[in-house]
């Protein structure tokens, strides 16, 4: 049976701030006609694109679109780690892999990109983004620098792990996708704005995004899952206790075994919910996951499904 941390307590809550409002798109310039368009068609300029390559630290500039300069550097750490590490990912922006590797060891990749139209400015850019990958007590900490003193800017972060199959997973992304495959501890997400996806889970998963869908694969898991615009889906089976599926504007589908056996108590501001389970009220309960958590080998389970303007369908796989 998979391990679980000792305090889920500080796992991630569900939150209610509103995503920034995204800009309206520039109106074209009028065209011209006649005489006038044909001398501009031939003044139009070419675009320009440089390659530079600097081999010295394994830095790359090009010249991108819009004469903006690109920077990249790639870094890569191996860590040795006891049973169920715990692994704690910080990306100020940028997608978040983590995948199952080898028992005993954490494998880290992270690929910078800063953007700029100098190089001075892209280079400062590349700065913000240097991961720092370490050993702690109990696991491995990647940590892209200056979450908490600046905002996402120009540039982005990539980041791989290869991690234990029992390891314990925290990952938080102010903006960018987060993927988790084939890990069997527990797993708590959060993204800024971006797209969730657990695959081949089988522990307690905490999944939270603000602007973005959440998709789910697991087996005997107990859910939370909260996003404030987006859909959710779940595929698998839940484990006896209270699971939580939330969602301000998307639809809920969960697919379940026959064999499930489920109390499900869902409600739709606006859209129709159907269920091939029998429904009722669950009890009350904290939106976290107990201490000491456990999957339970056979008992019922409970879900509670919210949302404000969208389907919900729990089906019987």
């Amino acid at each position: 049976m998979a391990r679980t941390p000792e305090n889920f307590r500080d796992g991630i809550r569900f939150l209610d701030e509103t995503p920034e409002p995204v800009g309206s798109p520039t109106t074209p310039p009028p065209q011209d006609t006649g005489q006038s368009a044909k001398k501009k068609k031939k003044e139009w300029p070419v675009g320009l694109m440089a390659f530079l390559a600097v081999v010295a630290g394994g830095i790359a500039w090009k010249a991108a679109q819009e004469e903006e300069i690109a920077v990249r550097e790639v870094y890569e750490e191996r860590f040795d780690v006891d049973r169920a590490p715990r692994i704690e990912v910080e990306a100020i922006q940028g997608s978040v892999r983590v995948l199952r590797g080898s028992d005993w060891e954490v494998r880290c990749r992270v690929e910078t990109e800063g953007r700029g139209v100098s190089p001075m400015e892209a280079g400062r850019s590349l700065g913000r983004l240097k991961p720092v990958m370490r050993a702690t007590g109990d696991g491995v900490s990647v940590r892209i620098g200056g979450m908490e003193a600046h905002g996402p800017g120009p540039g982005e972060a990539v980041v791989r792990l290869e991690v234990p199959a029992d390891a314990q997973v925290r990952v938080v992304t102010g903006k960018g996708r987060i993927l988790v495959t084939d890990v069997q501890g527990s797993v708590a997400a959060r993204s800024g704005l971006g797209k969730i996806e657990v695959k081949g889970a089988s522990g307690p998963l905490v999944l939270d995004s603000k602007n973005g869908s959440i998709e789910v694969d697991a087996r005997d898991s107990l859910v939370l899952a909260s996003t404030l615009n987006g859909s959710i889906e779940f595929e698998g089976s839940l484990a006896e206790g209270i699971s939580r599926f939330r969602t301000g504007n998307g639809s809920v589908n969960l697919e379940l075994p026959e064999s499930q056996e489920l109390v499900v108590d869902a409600t739709s501001g606006n859209g129709r919910v159907v269920s091939d389970f029998p429904t009722g009220a669950v009890r009350s309960q904290a939106g976290v996951i107990p201490v000491g958590y456990e999957p339970g080998e056979s008992g019922k389970a409970e879900v509670e499904i919210r949302t404000g303007n969208g389907s919900i369908r729990v089906e019987k796989d």
